[in-house]
């Protein structure tokens, strides 16, 4: 009795200790399978595209020569994270030693985001730090909506707004639904992270303030991301008055009042110290009288009456098939150390004629944008509230470069040619590469943005046919569990007959 006890005993202490062995086991297998490659640990299955690492961006990682910072905001930790959009952040980080990862729970540490700005961002923001400064990527910019039919890129936001005011102006759905059914969305994670790292490690970032008081705006949000993926810091300033000490160029984009006293005077100091201006101005608020006195000490100036050009050969205005749009039409581009190697096509869309006066004293006025010798100023005409063409044909300006010892001042009168639907839709992307090259021309910025395309946001799944769902589901509903009873019942009778 006693030997057989022992021998309970001694099985016991062996499957005891085979029980911690196993679970130890799992523990060390749990720790190593925590070391894998995320692409290891959460493969692809779908045979999705929308979140690979581009191989323009591997072999760029490949060159990187200074510790990167990816810091990912979001709130309840990396358990609450974005499966597929977390994976790809860690696969990005993978592909270099000098790219570090870490996850902030913007719940847990309300104090983090004081030494970036004060405002948390959107949830699953990154935020990419060097040691010379960061840059902050809000989850909003990473997904991007293009309607082919407009030839509009939107936001997130601006798409939902899109779409909801399509169902408040539509009544059958079919404005709606056709809108829905042309928009595309995309992925631009791989392009966002790779030009934000290229920002942070840049010697030199310009600094370009963007007025957003007298009625001026913001630029295009597509022209901002192509500005900001060049090197520029782009910021905003109520007031030309308060504008800060680091700016090396001020952007008024189509302002829609005059500047008041204090404001030219702010603006003419601005341009006598040396500063460099970037103006876009549409014909429909006419002349501009204390913003036209600081221009014309540069060479240019608005007409007295508003007015539009327009191209009256048709070889250079565009349009369809059976019709021709004289007020959109292909630019003549002048020569210049502005224009750089550029060989593609600015496209006009409704411009005002700028007044050149090449005679300035001190400096050199170039027109810069024209159109051909067939080309026609209209003119408004108060009494019967129409446009009145001239009767006299000659080349007309609307873009102009002035030089002025430190100062460079560069007037575009056709603001809607920098929005993505001209930009995208007619000039190929012609518009934003010239404007761009013309203000790294100012600036001295050196460099292009890292051309990674967005990839789409296909949905895939992983499929599984009717028959093999069925043979599956017999499988697992019936003959598994089956064969566990059987199994048991059959270990038990054995036991039973000892």
């Amino acid at each position: 009795m006693k030997d057989q006890n022992q021998k309970r005993v001694s099985r016991g202490s062996a499957l005891a200790l085979a029980t911690v062995g196993l679970l130890l086991l799992c523990i060390a297998l749990n720790c190593l399978v925590g070391l894998l490659p995320a692409s290891v640990k959460s493969p692809n299955v779908t045979g999705s595209e929308t979140f690979r690492i581009s191989g323009t961006t591997k072999d760029w990682l490949k060159n990187l020569n200074e510790d990167i910072t990816l810091t990912l905001i979001c709130e309840g930790g990396r358990a609450n994270a974005d499966g597929q959009l977390c994976t790809f952040f860690e696969e990005y980080a993978e592909q270099s030693e000098r790219i570090t990862l870490r996850v902030v729970d913007s719940s847990a540490d309300a104090t983090f985001i004081n030494a970036y700005g004060g405002e948390w961002p959107s949830d699953m923001s990154m935020i990419v730090e060097s040691s010379r400064r960061y840059r902050m990527i809000d989850s909003q910019l990473l997904f991007g909506y293009y309607n082919s039919l407009l030839e509009l890129d939107m936001t997130a936001d601006e798409y939902a707004s899109m779409v909801e005011y399509c169902n408040a102006s539509d009544t059958t759905g079919a404005t709606t639904a056709q809108f829905v059914e042309s928009t595309e969305a995309y992925f631009d994670g791989d392009s966002r992270l790779t030009n934000a790292i290229s920002f942070v490690t840049r010697e030199h970032i310009s600094v370009a303030y963007m007025l957003t008081g007298s009625g001026a705006s913001r630029l295009d949000a597509r022209m901002e991301k192509t500005l900001s993926q060049v090197g520029y810091d782009l910021r905003t300033t109520l007031s030309v008055a308060a504008l800060p000490d680091d700016c090396d160029v001020l952007i008024i984009n189509n302002p829609t009042a005059d500047l008041d006293t204090v404001e030219s005077a702010a603006l003419s100091d601005y341009l006598a110290g040396g500063g460099d201006l970037l103006l876009t101005t549409a014909y429909t608020v006419g002349r501009l009288e204390n913003l036209d006195g600081i221009l014309s000490s540069y060479g240019m100036s608005f007409e007295k009456e508003i007015n539009v050009v327009y191209e009256h050969n048709a070889k250079y205005a565009l349009g369809d098939t059976s019709n021709t749009y004289p007020y959109l039409f292909y630019s003549h581009i002048a020569q210049h150390a502005a224009t750089g190697a550029f060989d593609g096509e600015f496209v006009a869309y409704y411009p005002h004629n700028i007044v050149v006066d090449t005679s300035l004293e001190g400096g050199t006025v170039t027109p810069w944008l024209y159109t051909s010798e067939a080309g026609c100023v209209q003119r408004y005409d108060e009494e019967s509230k129409k446009l009145i063409a001239d009767a006299e044909r000659s080349v007309c300006n609307f873009g102009v470069i002035a030089k002025k010892g430190e100062t460079s001042v560069i007037w575009i009168s056709t603001p809607f040619a920098l929005t993505s639907q001209v930009n995208s839709g007619y000039a190929k992307g012609g518009n934003f590469d010239l404007a761009t090259l013309a203000l790294n021309w100012m600036t001295g910025v050196e460099g292009e943005a890292i051309a990674i395309p967005s990839a789409a946001m296909d949905t895939s799944y992983l499929s599984v046919t009717v028959g093999a769902a069925a043979i599956w589901g017999i499988v697992l509903i019936f003959l598994l569990p089956l064969g566990v009873a059987v199994t048991g019942i059959t270990v038990y009778y054995l036991r039973k007959k000892r």
